[in-house]
């Protein structure tokens, strides 16, 4: 079977079984949802457990849902993630679970880009995060945050 490694979707709307179908292998490498609608609104844990292999994640708007914390920081994905950017995250996420994901998951130096909808007190959440970020083991290796 032919298949890309790469999706790269703006402005679409597609069904949760079309995008299962789209990463059903599990080799998409970059993934790039932009204005983007899964069923409504499928949350970003649902998305990168779909895609194991991904080095390249991004999502905009990013959606949390009430499990999204606690599902993310049980994910391993099959690659480490080099880029991570979630942007208009519409819900604070739980900074134990995410960090126990970014642990995880991250490759050595990768780049993080979180915005969080302007209506939403992040302020605290990433101060948190960066403590906790220049706490990374081995040090010089540790992630490079935007937000």
């Amino acid at each position: 079977m032919l298949y890309s490694r790469i999706i790269s979707f703006t402005q679409i709307s597609i069904k949760a079984k079309e995008f299962n179908f789209l990463t059903n292998e599990g080799k998409i490498e970059v993934l790039n949802l932009v204005l983007c609608e899964i069923d409504g609104l499928l949350s970003i844990d649902e998305i990168i457990k779909r895609v194991p292999n991904a080095y390249h994640i991004s999502i905009s708007p990013s959606y949390i849902s009430p499990t999204t914390s606690q599902n993310l920081a049980k994910l391993k994905q099959q690659q480490k993630i080099k880029v991570l950017e979630l942007f208009t995250i519409d819900v604070l996420i739980d900074i134990g679970d995410f960090w126990d994901f970014l642990q995880e998951n991250l490759d050595p130096k990768s780049k993080i880009t979180l915005i969080y909808s302007f209506y939403i007190r992040s302020i605290e959440f990433f101060e948190v995060l960066k403590q906790m970020i220049q706490c990374w083991e081995p040090f010089d290796e540790r992630p490079l945050l935007k937000c």
